[in-house]
């Protein structure tokens, strides 16, 4: 987004798309290999149903600006998480 100066929503329903392959995949090969995760399933269907609703309406009411800011500060804080949850282990 900010490297190739791709507007937010562009960049989002590039993400959607690649999500949906990603998905695909993914389903196929828990399904195969018989070991769903149920608790993974269980909290997607609900999140995927709420931002479906909310994503579309975001990027129109958003500047620019502002939705590249707040995706930076969560990948940032999303990040920080991941990074002190493996040190914990």
């Amino acid at each position: 987004m900010v490297r190739c100066h791709t507007p937010p929503r562009e960049a989002v329903g590039t993400a959607i798309f690649i999500l949906t392959i990603t998905v695909f995949f993914a389903v196929g090969i828990h399904a195969l290999a018989a070991q769903p995760a149920w608790h993974v399933v269980v909290w997607s269907i609900p999140g995927v149903i709420i931002g479906v609703q909310i994503g579309p309406r975001i990027p129109g009411k958003v500047p620019p600006h502002i939705a590249q800011w707040v995706l930076r500060s969560l990948f940032l804080v999303v990040g920080i998480l991941v990074i002190a949850l493996r040190i914990m282990e």
